[in-house]
């Protein structure tokens, strides 16, 4: 069997996003492929936990690669630190070098390129030549249960009760906790379903405290459960604002690093989920609380948002992504 490698990364600083999306692509080609993830050894306690179904090698660094490659192996790369000329060299090793891109200008000139960013255009890389150029959410990297939830879905009305609140593995700037805390401030008394990396915070204090339900390291069959239950998914604009989408809920989003622009950008041009801005900060992130209600109550904007997204995203990206990658 032929191998497929994935050259990625995962911590308390950087999160999981990165290993959450190559582990979605993995899956939609473990029956065709041997996997291995290849990881920085200072990753190795972080990464080995959520890699206990897959096969891991661990380098020291990207120079150490070349040992664990060979020459009919197809790579993946999904990070920002890789340069134009050691990609050049692992061409040269491998049979395929497939880049997962979300900042066209920092493209480093992979064989293939796949940025799931909604409403991206190939035009974005049009100063790279001799490349298969894959944009949009018909290659969505999605995990199976939500690629299965939106094959389904082809059509769907606003439901659940309360929120869902997620801001990745890392939230180094505490938004889950700033937009809770400030909700329950407000007088919200609904649900919310909050995952956040940091266990010891609490809501003891508020009076409406008890409503919310605290989750860590979920994994996409209980997340799929709490976003369905909710009627609002509050999530940064990443890879969690397009698993909302595959459920079919409405998305409440910001972005907080660079690589959340171009995402943003195009949800909110493409009308899938309310963009309430930048957000780095408490006082940030009272300033997106203002139109958070009337998004909240707003049965109409929800339902349009929904049939957005049931347009946007069928769910079939797995077969695409393998159609295009295998066919190189």
């Amino acid at each position: 069997m032929s191998r497929m490698l994935f050259r990625v990364d995962a911590n308390n600083v950087i999160g999981r996003g990165h290993l959450s999306r190559t582990i979605a692509v993995a899956e939609m080609f473990r029956e065709k492929f041997e996997i291995i993830f290849v990881i920085i050894a200072d990753n190795k306690d972080y990464c080995a936990p959520l890699l206990q179904d897959w096969a891991a090698t661990y380098i020291n660094n990207d120079h150490n690669i070349e040992a664990v490659l060979k020459g009919d192996d197809i790579i993946w790369l999904d990070g920002y630190h890789f340069n134009n000329a050691w990609v050049s060299e692992l061409k040269t090793k491998v049979k395929l070098v497939v880049e997962i891109n979300d900042l066209p200008e920092d493209a480093y000139g992979a064989d293939v390129i796949v940025n799931h960013c909604p409403g991206i255009s190939e035009d974005k890389y049009k100063d790279i030549n001799d490349l298969k150029i894959l944009t949009g959410l018909n290659y969505a990297m999605l995990r199976p249960a939500f690629l299965e939830s939106a094959k389904q879905t082809v059509q769907a009305a606003p439901d659940g009760h309360g929120i869902f609140v997620c801001f990745g593995g890392a939230d180094p700037y505490r938004i889950g906790y700033h937009f809770v805390d400030l909700l329950l401030k407000q007088g919200f008394r609904d649900t919310i379903y909050l995952v956040t990396p940091d266990a010891s915070i609490h809501f003891n204090d508020h009076a409406n405290g008890q409503n919310v339900k605290m989750f860590t390291n979920l994994n996409q069959e209980e997340m799929t459960f709490y976003m369905k239950a909710s009627r609002v998914v509050v999530v940064p604009s990443s890879t969690l604002s397009f698993e909302a989408i595959a459920l079919r809920k409405p998305v409440y989003t910001v972005y907080y690093v660079d690589n959340q622009q171009y995402i943003y950008a195009g949800l909110v041009k493409e009308q899938l989920a309310y963009g309430a801005g930048h957000v780095q900060s408490a006082g940030d992130v009272a300033q997106m609380m203002r139109p958070f209600g009337d998004f909240y109550r707003d049965d109409a904007a929800q339902q349009a948002m929904i049939n957005a997204q049931v347009k946007a995203l069928d769910g079939y990206s797995d077969q695409r992504l393998r159609d295009a990658v295998i066919d190189f």
